[in-house]
């Protein structure tokens, strides 16, 4: 009985593990013309380990001709696009990857071929797996006010990103759902040089979630999304 009263005692003094909750870390928009390939860099260092990616809308894109993203850390990054938005040669994506070290990153958005127009948004998040994905959400492509996407996440923790691009001519405003829970990641508001709208939110729970935006005017527009799970290991307290 003593024997087990002193167990008891120590594993009462063992440090109590807790799980690498996903945080929000950085993020920086830009909107460029008339490119063949250009490059952004983040405003403070990168974290070893770190989710980083890239989301956005680039015009001129009616082709198959992929999309490539590197950066200066060599982070290996996966690209998922979004389909052609109806009748307008525009199409968004997100692009992720795990960073490999830490320390300043630049990253370089190359969609293949010349004059193109665009906008993104690099980002990074603590506390994702080191095998990132958890849902591609593919995406949705309709014409109206208000932009949406449905995502199912299949692990309990995530971090969900959505990202919409539209055609159409003139500025039109975007409005993230901040109303749902969304937070905003970054946006360029004009049709010239390829606008986005990008959104996330970090749930503890598993299910059917909705990214959506509101936008000035009934436009063609794509909207996607994607899931990134929370790290699988633990880390003491």
């Amino acid at each position: 009985m003593r024997a087990l009263r002193w167990a008891l005692i120590l594993l009462s003094l063992l440090p109590t593990p807790s799980w690498a909750a996903i945080a929000f870390v950085q993020a920086r928009t830009v909107d460029v013309a008339n490119f063949d390939s250009t490059t952004l860099a983040y405003n403070s260092n990168v974290t070893a380990g770190s989710l980083v990616g890239m989301c956005g809308g680039v015009w001129n894109g009616n082709d198959s001709s992929p999309i490539v993203v590197t950066d200066t850390l060599g982070t290996t990054y996966t690209v998922l696009e979004g389909a052609v938005s109806g009748g307008t040669p525009i199409r968004p994506w997100i692009a992720y990857g795990i960073a490999p070290s830490g320390g300043a990153d630049t990253v370089t958005f190359n969609p293949a071929g010349g004059g193109r127009y665009g906008s993104f948004t690099i980002f990074e998040f603590s506390g994702v797996d080191s095998s990132p994905l958890d849902v591609d959400g593919s995406n949705s492509v309709g014409t109206s006010t208000t932009p949406s996407d449905g995502i199912t996440t299949s692990a309990a923790a995530t971090v969900v990103i959505g990202c919409v691009t539209h055609g159409g001519s003139g500025s039109q405003s975007i409005t993230e759902d901040t109303g749902g829970g969304w937070t905003l990641l970054g946006e360029v508001q004009n049709t010239g040089n390829g606008p986005h709208g990008a959104e996330y939110q970090i749930f503890s729970s598993a299910g059917a979630k909705t990214a959506g935006w509101s936008l000035g005017a009934s436009l063609a527009w794509v909207a996607m999304t994607a899931s990134f799970k929370e790290a699988s290991g633990v880390t003491p307290l």
